[in-house]
């Protein structure tokens, strides 16, 4: 898939940029922002059920993991950072809530330090103020853990 390959290229393109020092004021701009960018490809994907994601997984088709975990290893690196920007936060809680209501089986093997960074954003929703958060990091909880119990 051509957006697949695109995403990856930008996202390889921009790991490789240097370090940028976070108390500069173009941070948000120059780094945040292509995050958030990223992240709403995915949940859009997600969210309007554009790709037939049961088929990806039937056939081994690696197109859509490979560009999650390529999307994953971006955030991962600007996690923290993005916590102190209500709008990243939203969003990303907002994107792990589809992936785990979508593809719970991608979550059960994702890489260690990107799986530790989703549920660090899954226990915010639970300890937040708003109904809707909590009740969708319950249920993509219980998703994910379903879905690794029933493969093993």
């Amino acid at each position: 898939m051509q957006v697949s390959k695109i995403v990856q290229e930008i996202c390889r393109r921009f790991l490789s940029l240097p370090a940028m020092d976070i108390s500069d004021k173009m941070f948000y701009q120059s780094r945040l922002k292509i995050v958030n960018g990223l992240l709403s490809v995915i949940k859009n994907i997600l969210n309007g059920n554009y790709l037939p994601i049961a088929l990806f997984y039937s056939y081994n088709d690696q197109t859509y993991c490979n560009l999650l975990n390529t999307v994953f290893k971006v955030f991962t690196r600007y996690a923290l950072y993005s916590e102190k920007y209500p709008k990243c936060s939203t969003l990303y809680n907002d994107t792990i809530y589809e992936l785990g209501r979508v593809y719970p089986v991608f979550v059960s093997k994702m890489k260690l330090e990107d799986l530790s960074v989703f549920f660090h954003y899954l226990e915010m929703g639970f300890h937040a103020n708003e109904r809707s958060k909590l009740l969708n990091s319950c249920t993509t909880f219980e998703r994910i853990t379903d879905s690794r119990m029933e493969n093993h």
